[in-house]
C-alpha cells in the first residue's frame, strides 16, 4: 500500500480502552511526527482504528501520508481484546486503567471464543444461523468458563484469576458511569481522583445529576501540591452508607445476618490467592543478592511461621 492521506473511522469501542499519552510523550511524538513523518503502519480492522489515535490524528491534522494496515480479526470482541493485550504491555499505564482494561478483556475475549466456536460450527452444521451478536449480550450458556479464561489472562498478568473476575466488576461499574458522565469515568482512568472498589460500585448506580455534583465537589478539592483528588473523601464506602441510613434502634431480628459456617473458610480462601502473588513477585522481581542480610532473615522467619500455620491448618482440614 502506498502512503497517502488516508480518512479512517474511529469508535467500536477502541478510544475507550487507550490509555492518553503523557503532555511529554505526546509532545516528543508529535515532534517526531513532523521530523520525520510516517514510519510504520497505522493499525485498523474494518478502518476503524485500533490504538494509534495520537498519531492518527498528528498525520490527518498535518497532512501527512501514511500507510495503514488490517488487522485480522474474526469479531469485534476479538479486536477488543486484541487491544486490550497490546495496552497492558505499556510502562506507564495508570494502576486504574490496568484493572480496567483486565477486566475488560476477560468479557470480551469470552465473547470472542464463543463467537469463533459459533462460526466454525455454523460452517459445519448450520447451527445458530440467524443470531446476530455484533455486541456484549451474547446468551451465557455458550459463554467458555469465565474462571478457565481469567487463569489466561491471570498467568499473562502475574495475578490470580479471581483477581481477574474482580476486575471484570471494576470494569462493568467505570463503562456504568461512563454512559452517565464521561469525564468522571476518563479522570478516574488516569488516575486523576482516587476511589476505592467499593466507592466505584457506589458510583455506578448514581443518577447522572448526582456524579455531576460529586464532579463538582471534586474540582473544589483540588490540592496546590498534588494533582491527584481523594475521591474517597467524598464517596462513602458501601458499609458506611449502611451505616448511616440505619434506622434509630439498630438492624431488627429479620435484617440480621444468618450464621454461615464457612464465613471464615470462604475468606481465607479469597485472601490465600494473594500471599501467592506477593510471594511469586517477589521471587521474580527481586535481586536477592543485593539484599541484606536482616531483610533475609526477617523473611525467612515471617515465611517459616506462616508455613507452620499452613501445615497446622492442612492437617485440621485433612483430618475433617
Amino acid at each position: 500500500m502506498e502512503k497517502a492521506v488516508y480518512t479512517l473511522k474511529i469508535g467500536l469501542g477502541f478510544p475507550q480502552l487507550v490509555q492518553p499519552l503523557r503532555r511529554s510523550s505526546y509532545h516528543r511524538l508529535r515532534q517526531s511526527v513532523l521530523r520525520e513523518g510516517a514510519q510504520t503502519p497505522v493499525l485498523v480492522w474494518r478502518s476503524y482504528v485500533l490504538e494509534d489515535f495520537d498519531r492518527y490524528a498528528l498525520f490527518a491534522k498535518h497532512q501527512i501520508p501514511f500507510e495503514y494496515r488490517e488487522m485480522d480479526f474474526s469479531s469485534r470482541e476479538e479486536a477488543l481484546a486484541w487491544v486490550c493485550a497490546k495496552q497492558l504491555l505499556r510502562k506507564d499505564l495508570t494502576e486504574e486503567r490496568r484493572k480496567y482494561l483486565i477486566g475488560i478483556q476477560l468479557d470480551v475475549q469470552r465473547v470472542a471464543i464463543a463467537k469463533k466456536k459459533h462460526a466454525e460450527t455454523s460452517l459445519h452444521t448450520g447451527e445458530y444461523e440467524d443470531l446476530v451478536l455484533d455486541d456484549l449480550d451474547y446468551p451465557r450458556d455458550l459463554l467458555p468458563s469465565a474462571k478457565a479464561v481469567a487463569q489466561e489472562i491471570g498467568a499473562l498478568n502475574h495475578i490470580s484469576w479471581n483477581t481477574v473476575i474482580k476486575y471484570a466488576d471494576y470494569a462493568k461499574h467505570i463503562e456504568a458511569i461512563r454512559k452517565k458522565h464521561a469525564d468522571l469515568a476518563n479522570k478516574i482512568l488516569i488516575g486523576r481522583c482516587m476511589v476505592s472498589h467499593k466507592s466505584v460500585a457506589a458510583l455506578a448506580s448514581k443518577t447522572v445529576e448526582e456524579l455531576e455534583e460529586l464532579n463538582q465537589q471534586l474540582k473544589k478539592r483540588t490540592k496546590k501540591d498534588s494533582k491527584r483528588k481523594d475521591l474517597r473523601l467524598i464517596v462513602p464506602e458501601t458499609a458506611r452508607d449502611a451505616k448511616q441510613n440505619r434506622p434509630l434502634g439498630g438492624p431488627s431480628v429479620k435484617d440480621m445476618p444468618t450464621y454461615d459456617p464457612d464465613a471464615e473458610i470462604k475468606a481465607l480462601t479469597y485472601t490465600v490467592p494473594s500471599w501467592g502473588e506477593s510471594v511469586r513477585r517477589v521471587r521474580e522481581k527481586v535481586n536477592f543478592e543485593a539484599v541484606t542480610e536482616p531483610a533475609r532473615k526477617r523473611l525467612f522467619i515471617a515465611l517459616s511461621n506462616l508455613m507452620q500455620d499452613i501445615l497446622a491448618l492442612l492437617e485440621i482440614v485433612r483430618d475433617e
